[in-house]
Formats: C-alpha cells, sequence, structure tokens
C-alpha cells in the first residue's frame, strides 16, 4: 500500500512539473507576442516619420517652415530609430527564450522569427466561477492529488505502527524427507504445522514509533487544507487579476484611439501652419506610448487567463475540470 501511494504521489508531482513548464512556455510564448506587437508599434511610427521627413525639408528650403523644424524632424527621426532597435532587441531576446520550449526535430531550440508572429493581439475568454471551478478540481488537481497520496502514505504507516505495538502470532507450516542410508527407523516425508505467538515487552520504541505517525498524519492533514485553502484563493485572484487586467484593457484601447485621433489632428494642423513640428511629435510618441499600454494590458489577460488554466488542470475526465484554452 505504501508503494502504491508513492506511486501516485510521484506521478502527480510529475503532472504539477508538467503544469509549471506549461505556465513558463506560455508566459514565454506571449512576452514574445508582446515584443513582436511593440516593434510593429515602433516601425509604423518611423515609417510616419521618414515619410513627413522628406516633406518638412522641402517645406524649410522652400522658406515655409522655419529651419528648425527640419532639425526637430531629423531628432525626431533618429530617436524612433533607437526605439525601433531597442524593440528588435526585445523581440530576439523573447524569442531566444520561447525557444527553450520551441525544438526542433532533432531536439535542439528553435526561436521563432517575426514571421510567424500572429496578426493583432487577441483577447482570452474569461475563466469563470473561482468557487465552482474549485468544487470541479478540488479532487483532482495535482497540487492537492499529491500531498493527498502522501497522506494515504502516512496513515498506512500509522497503522502499521499500531499493528507493531500489539501481540504478534505467526502461522508457521514445514515440510522435510531425508534421503540416502541411514537408520530404517527414520520417517519419511514429515508435515509439521504450529502457532508462533509474541509479546513485545519494550513498548517505549513501538509506542514512540505510533506518536510519531499519528502526529504526521495530523500535520500532514492540516496541510492538505490549507493546501486547498490556497488552492481556492489563487482561483480568486486569477479571476480578479483577469478582471482587472480586462478593465485596463478596455480603457487603454480607448485611449488609444483618442490619442491617435489627436495625432491626425495635430498633423492637419501642422500642415496647415497651425502648429510646429515639435507637438506633432509629442502626440506622435503619446500614441506609440498608448499602442504599447494596450499590448501589455492584453499580455497580462493572457497571463491571468494561464494561471487560471494551470489551477484548474485535471487529468481524471470524470471530474469535469476546466479545459485550459488554447493559445
Amino acid at each position: 500500500q505504501q508503494a502504491e501511494h508513492r506511486r501516485v504521489a510521484a506521478r502527480e508531482y510529475r503532472e504539477m512539473t508538467e503544469l509549471e513548464l506549461q505556465q513558463k512556455a506560455t508566459g514565454a510564448y506571449w512576452s514574445w507576442v508582446a515584443a513582436g506587437q511593440a516593434y510593429a508599434v515602433s516601425e509604423e511610427l518611423l515609417e510616419l516619420a521618414q515619410q513627413r521627413q522628406a516633406q518638412v525639408e522641402r517645406r524649410a528650403e522652400a522658406g515655409a517652415i522655419p529651419p528648425v523644424d527640419a532639425l526637430e524632424g531629423r531628432r525626431s527621426l533618429l530617436s524612433r530609430q533607437r526605439y525601433l532597435v531597442a524593440a528588435r532587441r526585445k523581440v530576439e531576446a523573447s524569442a531566444l527564450v520561447l525557444g527553450l520550449f520551441l525544438r526542433d526535430e532533432a531536439g535542439d531550440p528553435a526561436p521563432p522569427g517575426l514571421d510567424r508572429l500572429p496578426e493583432g493581439l487577441p483577447t482570452p475568454e474569461p475563466g469563470g466561477d473561482p468557487s465552482a471551478a474549485f468544487e470541479q478540481v478540488r479532487g483532482c488537481h495535482p497540487s492537492l492529488e499529491a500531498p493527498r497520496a502522501y497522506l494515504e502514505y502516512q496513515r498506512v504507516a500509522r497503522d502499521l505502527a499500531r499493528a507493531r505495538r500489539g501481540p504478534q502470532l505467526d502461522v508457521r507450516m514445514q515440510v522435510s524427507r531425508d534421503f540416502g542410508e541411514g537408520d530404517t527407523s527414520l520417517p519419511g516425508t514429515v508435515y509439521e504445522a504450529g502457532l508462533v505467538f509474541s509479546m513485545p515487552l519494550a513498548l517505549r520504541t513501538a509506542r514512540g514509533n505510533l506518536e510519531a505517525a499519528e502526529a504526521e498524519v495530523a500535520s500532514q492533514t492540516q496541510d492538505l487544507r490549507l493546501l486547498e485553502d490556497t488552492l481556492l484563493t489563487e482561483l480568486r485572484d486569477a479571476a480578479s487579476a483577469y478582471e482587472a487586467a480586462a478593465e485596463r484593457y478596455r480603457i487603454l484601447q480607448e485611449l488609444a484611439d483618442t490619442t491617435r485621433q489627436l495625432a491626425e489632428a495635430e498633423r492637419r494642423r501642422f500642415d496647415a501652419g497651425a502648429t510646429s513640428l515639435l507637438v506633432v511629435n509629442m502626440r506622435e510618441q503619446s500614441v506609440g506610448e498608448a499602442a504599447m499600454s494596450v499590448v501589455s494590458a492584453a499580455s497580462e489577460l493572457w497571463y491571468a487567463r494561464a494561471r487560471w488554466d494551470a489551477l484548474t488542470r485535471c487529468e481524471v475526465a470524470a471530474s469535469g475540470g476546466v479545459a485550459p484554452a488554447e493559445p
């Protein structure tokens, strides 16, 4: 029985390790996607600055705008080139991390290229009600099944220690036969049976082992209860994190749309000579910052959903465990 419970505990600990690896892989994937989206935003802003710089230089040469506007455009162009280099470096770094989980046929890391980035950044659906999910997974989640199996192992050890404290009755059976030359009076085949009764006299060791086993069972029982409470708390926290990220994502999307409209209006004012290029660049910089914030909020949504999926993972189909969403 102890060996069987240890086998179950080992299997569940393996499942816990797989869940941890899946969470790390999911986090690495969405970090790479977010870095790719940030790179796309930086590239868009740079292309916009490059297109405008040629117009600005022509207008400055014609005397339609002050020469300082051409210098401001040049400064903005160089600054956006710098941001693009940093964004590309971040994509490459996140791809290298993702490559640890994405392997080729030979088993070597295979970092993905920019061509494998998804179009846009979708958002996941919410996980569900934490209390209902907890009732579904409390009987099959690896984080509970592993210590539960170890608790059963300790209970068997306690029962064994309790049995060893009492008297012992052994049944013995024996068969013997003499071969070769010898006294003719020797019997042929002999069958013997008997009972052996023993009573431990020094009970101090046996009593101590039993008390230690009972204490271990009581400790493991309380630890298991704490782990159940922790799982429910983490489910509630994952749901709360998702709701906060979803609200933040909605606000930042609206902010990004408003900021983009302001930048377009400011560009029209600049074309009409009613504002300076410095103000236009500041508006466009705000557009980039808002777009980056939207990407960050979307990534937080996926992190929260990945955490929910790991907390509601069950191997037992009859338990009704919530299946993880595919990224």
